[in-house]
């Protein structure tokens, strides 16, 4: 291989970094689950993918075809790394880590150790720079306040409107850190929503109240308290 493909190869590599961190800062922002470092993973782990079979050319298409096997089957292996606790999910950048050890991996299998050796010191700086990114971008996003939200249905009507709550939160694009569950008697449950807001957006205290009115037009919901960011200052709302 020529110094300009290899040349090529950073470069790329590079790039897709770059455009992965684009579009994970916004997610990040948002606070969704994918990223910075997640979605900058998984684009550098596809352009080894398509980069390595550009290297193999069209005559080894056995090598081709293993190396599309590598791509399907490591994606069960990251899957069981994946671990969802109720809304919670962690391991999704350490099942994006193991993604590009597998190209990192296909690539060396393929004959090209150079360019697999620096792939993988690349992989490592990744998760060590990119980790720091992360934590700064959610330290640069300390005005986000915790606001809580309680709803009680009765115990068999649990799943839907967890359901309906998810739907209410997404349709108000309003974001989430947990959301907990507690048994209270008669048969009831109470479901605490926190919330994580923007304090100096000044839509805030609308979009709150249009989540407590969209809930309480669920006929399972028996009740809701707009506890507020203390969990003392209750504000009780029934369905009449």
């Amino acid at each position: 291989m020529n110094l300009t493909m290899e040349f090529t190869f950073i470069v790329n590599l590079l790039i897709s970094i770059a455009a992965g961190i684009v579009i994970g800062l916004e997610r990040q922002w948002q606070k969704k689950l994918a990223g910075v470092r997640t979605t900058a993973l998984v684009s550098f782990g596809a352009c080894m993918f398509v980069t390595l079979s550009v290297f193999m050319g069209e005559n080894d298409t056995s090598a081709t075809r293993v190396a599309a096997q590598v791509v399907s089957g490591i994606g069960f292996l990251a899957g069981g790394v994946i671990i969802r606790d109720g809304f919670s999910v962690s391991g999704i950048n350490t099942a994006a880590t193991l993604w590009c050890s597998a190209a990192i991996g296909s690539m060396i299998g393929a004959g090209y150790p150079v360019q697999g050796i620096v792939a993988a010191f690349m992989l490592m700086s990744m998760n060590i720079v990119l980790r720091g990114l992360s934590h700064k971008v959610d330290d640069f996003r300390s005005d986000t306040t915790h606001y809580f939200v309680s709803v009680t249905c009765l115990h068999e009507d649990e799943i839907k409107v967890r359901t309906k709550i998810l739907h209410t939160l997404n349709t108000l694009s309003l974001n989430f850190n947990q959301i907990t569950c507690g048994a209270v008697e008669d048969g009831r449950v109470d479901i605490l929503i926190d919330l994580e807001i923007n304090s100096n957006e000044s839509m805030t205290q609308i979009r709150i109240k249009s989540l407590v009115e969209k809930l309480l037009t669920e006929r399972r919901i028996l009740q809701v308290q707009n506890i507020g960011d203390d969990l003392e200052n209750n504000q009780i709302a029934e369905r009449e």
